[in-house]
C-alpha cells in the first residue's frame, strides 16, 4: 500500500489503545455481573470464559511489554511476547466468543493471502 512501518505503526498504537480500553470495559462489566449474580468463581474457570481470561492476560502482556521502559529493558522480550500472544489470542477468542468465529477465520484467510502476496512480490537483493 506504499506505507512505511512508521506510518502504519501510529495507527496500530491508536487502535491498540482503543481495543485495550474496550477490553477493560468488557472485563469490568462481565466481572461485575458475575459477582452480582454470585457465579463469579464458577464462570471464571468455565472453559469458554477461561479462554477469554487467558486471551486478556495475553493482551495485557502485550500492552505491558509495549511500554517504552519495557522495550528499552528488553526489545526481545517485547517482540517475543507480541509474537506469541498474537498467535494464540485469535485461537482463544475463537473458543471464547462463538459469534466472532467467522471474523477470526476471515482474519486468518487474509493473513495467509497477505503472506502469499508478500512472498510472490518480494524482490530479493543480491
Amino acid at each position: 500500500m506504499g506505507s512505511s512501518h512508521e506510518e502504519v505503526n501510529r495507527y496500530h498504537r491508536v487502535l491498540e489503545r482503543i481495543v485495550f480500553a474496550l477490553l477493560a470495559l468488557h472485563i469490568v462489566f462481565y466481572n461485575g455481573y458475575f459477582f452480582y449474580a454470585g457465579i463469579w468463581l464458577r464462570r471464571f474457570f468455565a472453559p469458554i470464559d477461561f479462554c477469554g481470561v487467558i486471551a486478556a492476560a495475553g493482551i495485557l502482556a502485550i500492552a505491558t511489554t509495549s511500554t517504552v521502559a519495557a522495550r528499552r529493558y528488553s526489545y526481545r522480550l517485547f517482540f517475543i511476547t507480541h509474537l506469541v500472544a498474537s498467535l494464540f489470542i485469535p485461537v482463544l477468542i475463537f473458543f471464547h466468543a462463538p459469534g466472532l468465529r467467522l471474523y477470526i477465520v476471515e482474519t486468518f484467510v487474509i493473513f495467509l493471502v497477505d503472506l502469499g502476496v508478500r512472498r510472490v512480490t518480494a524482490i530479493k537483493a543480491p
